[in-house]
This record gives C-alpha cells, sequence and structure tokens, in this order.
C-alpha cells in the first residue's frame, strides 16, 4: 500500500480530521459529563475537595427530597394509600400469622428476665402469659390500621420511607432511578455531541485556510466542550410550551415526553420504592412486633405482681444494652421478618388496595411543564457549571493535541 499521499498531505489530512475530531469532543465530553453525573455512588480520591463523587449520589439527600416534595405537594395524597384498605379483611389474612409468633416470642423473652422470676414464672405460668398475650393481642392488625385510616401522619412517617429507600445504602437506587427516566435524553445528549462537534469542526476546518495558527484549536476545543454540552441540557428542557417556526414544531424533549416520562416514573417508584411491603414494614410489621412485645412485657410483669414476686425483669438494670432488652429487639427482628416472610398475599391485597402506580401517574401526565420539569432538571442543576466547565476542559485537551499535530506537519 503506497503510503506517499499521507506523508505528502499531512496537513490537508489534519484539516479533513477537524470533523471527526471535533464531533469525537463533543459526544466524548458529552458521555464524560452524563457518567460523572451519576458516577462513582462514592467519592474517589483524597476528600474533600481532591476527587469526585457522582452530583446525584453526592447530592441524593437533596434530590430525594425534592421527589417527596413532588410527589406529596402534587402527586399523591398519603390518605388515599391506605382509603381503600378494609381493617377486618386486613386482620382475617394477617392476624393468624401474628397469632402462631406469640408462644415463641413470649417464652423467648420470659426465659431472658431476671432468673430469680423466670424459675417461678416458667414454672407452669408461661402458658397462662401467653394465653393473655393471646387475648390482649387479638385485634392488633386491626387496631393498627384503624388507627392508620383515623391519623395516618402519626403512624406513617412518608418524608422518612423514601429518603430511607433512596439515600445512604440505598443511593444506587436514585441513581437507577434518573437513568430510567431520563434514558431517551440521555442518548440524545450522546448524538448531539456528535452532530453539533461534527459540525462546528467543519467550520473550524474552513476557518484554518484562512487562519492557519494552532492554538485556535484547543480554543476552538473548548467552544465545542462548552456549547454541545449547554446546547444539549438545553435542548432537553427548552421550551417549555411547543414553538413554530414555520412548518416546524418543537419543545423541549423531556418535556414532549411527559406521559411517557410519568408512566415509567410512577412504575418505577411504586415498584422500588412505594411497594406494599416497604408501607407494611413501616406500618404494620414492625409496629405489630413491637406492640407484640410491649404485651408480653407487660404480662410478664401482671404475672409477676399476682405471684407477689419481687425484683425487676430486667436483672441487670443496664438501660439498652442489658441482655433483657437485646432479647426485646431481637424478638421483634425476628416477629417483623416473620410477618413480612409470610405475607406476600396480604401484600398482593395491599398493592391493589393502594393503586399507587396508577394514581401518581394519572396526577403526574397532567402537571403543567413548570411543575414537571424539575423532576429530571433537579440531577443537573446542582452542578451543572461543573459539567459543562470539565467539557470544556477536555475539548481544550484534544484541541491541544491537534495544535501539537498541526504544528509538527
Amino acid at each position: 500500500m503506497d503510503l506517499s499521499f499521507f506523508s505528502q498531505n499531512k496537513e490537508l489530512i489534519g484539516i479533513i480530521m477537524m470533523p471527526f475530531t471535533y464531533g469525537f469532543v463533543g459526544w466524548f465530553t458529552n458521555v464524560v459529563a452524563l457518567k460523572m453525573t451519576f458516577y462513582p455512588l462514592e467519592f474517589v480520591g483524597i476528600p474533600p475537595y481532591l476527587g469526585w463523587q457522582g452530583i446525584v449520589p453526592k447530592k441524593a439527600q437533596k434530590l430525594a427530597l425534592k421527589s417527596v416534595n413532588i410527589m406529596t405537594e402534587r402527586l399523591i395524597k398519603v390518605e388515599d394509600f391506605f382509603s381503600k384498605v378494609d381493617p377486618d379483611q386486613l386482620e382475617t389474612e394477617f392476624q393468624p400469622i401474628l397469632n402462631d409468633l406469640i408462644p415463641s416470642a413470649t417464652h423467648e423473652i420470659v426465659h431472658h428476665i431476671n432468673p430469680i422470676l423466670r424459675k417461678h414464672l416458667e414454672n407452669g405460668h408461661g402458658e397462662e402469659i401467653v394465653r393473655a398475650v393471646q387475648e390482649k393481642c387479638a385485634h392488633t392488625v386491626k387496631n393498627i390500621m384503624v388507627q392508620v385510616k383515623e391519623n395516618v401522619s402519626s403512624v406513617f412517617n412518608f418524608r422518612s420511607l423514601v429518603l430511607r429507600k433512596l439515600t445512604g445504602p440505598n443511593v444506587e437506587r436514585i441513581v437507577n432511578i434518573f437513568e430510567e427516566v431520563g434514558s431517551k435524553e440521555f442518548k440524545f445528549i450522546e448524538h448531539c455531541g456528535w452532530a453539533l462537534g461534527g459540525a462546528l469542526g467543519i467550520a473550524q476546518a474552513v476557518l484554518w485556510n484562512y487562519l492557519p495558527i494552532w492554538w485556535t484549536l484547543p480554543i476552538q476545543g473548548v467552544i465545542v466542550g462548552y456549547i454541545t454540552n449547554w446546547v444539549a441540557l438545553t435542548m432537553i428542557f427548552r421550551p417549555l410550551y411547543e414553538k413554530r417556526v414555520g412548518p416546524i414544531k418543537y419543545r423541549g424533549l423531556f418535556i414532549a415526553r411527559q406521559e411517557e416520562v410519568s408512566k415509567k416514573y410512577s412504575n418505577v417508584f411504586a415498584t422500588q420504592v412505594l411497594t406494599a411491603r416497604n408501607v407494611l414494614e413501616e406500618i404494620l410489621y414492625k409496629r405489630a412486633a413491637r406492640t407484640l412485645v410491649e404485651t408480653i412485657q407487660a404480662e410478664t410483669e401482671s404475672a409477676a405482681t399476682r405471684l407477689n414476686l419481687a425484683g425487676q425483669l430486667d436483672a441487670e438494670n443496664n438501660g439498652e444494652d442489658s441482655d433483657f432488652e437485646n432479647t426485646k429487639k431481637e424478638v421483634i427482628r425476628k416477629v417483623s421478618d416473620s410477618l413480612a416472610g409470610s405475607s406476600t398475599k396480604l401484600e398482593t391485597y395491599m398493592g391493589r388496595a393502594m393503586s399507587i402506580e396508577n394514581n401518581m401517574f394519572k396526577r403526574m401526565k397532567d402537571l403543567p411543564p413548570e411543575e414537571f420539569e424539575p423532576i429530571l432538571r433537579s440531577a443537573f442543576q446542582e452542578d451543572e457549571y461543573v459539567l459543562i466547565l470539565i467539557g470544556s476542559v477536555l475539548g481544550a485537551i484534544v484541541g491541544l493535541v491537534q495544535g501539537i499535530y498541526m504544528i509538527a506537519v
């Protein structure tokens, strides 16, 4: 293969490569900006300034709070979660599961009380305590749900639930939500980088014929990195309302997909965050377990009083660190986990009754653009200028490399 053409026309080749080079710059800087928006999930580098953590995971708490505010103000009425839930139906499905756990939970707690009291209570009085607890807890599930329906804010902390499911060890979930909801927009950002960068590269190639100065190339790289990032982000969210130029209609890409995005966003939240299991863990499983343990303790103390037994149930009296208190916590955990593991049918019923996905979708698709835009825009707004600056720096580096090549030839 004759390579003499390449060796004799190095400058021409450099000029021909300009559109491809700057197309690459536009694509690469946009891809890097997107990756840096979401990754890494944890800070990498030397804290606190020399390094990077993705904007979304870094601002997860703030972004989750924004999601909560949007949902509670416009998309969800927490009272609606439970308006169709029948406490009697819930008791029928769930109470037998709780009843089956009472004997073992009672025996475990009694076994860890003050040894002086234990030898009397376990000797023929253990079953009396179990029966008393069963009687007192016969309608625990129904009572909890009645309280929820009467005053949901006193029982169900919606904000706390969402924050726990989207931050801390679950921060990857909020990243996944933004990536799923904005998947088409992010792909557009990449393609826009290629197209716009290539167009600017053609302009640079033409300019080179009139101004063949090497340092114009890194400057052009800065311009390409900046413009491609800025234009792509702007085209996603602006204009909020449809505009027309002759026969052409246009609107912000994300805004134009409002109904499609609403469906996906509602589905993601309903299946990953506001699931029936998560809601039941918040209002029922742990609450029922705590109520059971408190009842066991109360009935054990009553039995000791009837038998004129002196002394406290907690022999160590070491507060939260005593064996008795640790046993109570462990029983609460076991009972809660057992309830959750045996409640598939109940969760199906609750999921249908709450109808979170359908209710969110109906309200979200009808939001005015000003209120719909922040659902995705908030992921960029926090440090948007940093992403654009990084794009400019990367563009300058690539432009500098090409400038050095043009000097060499």
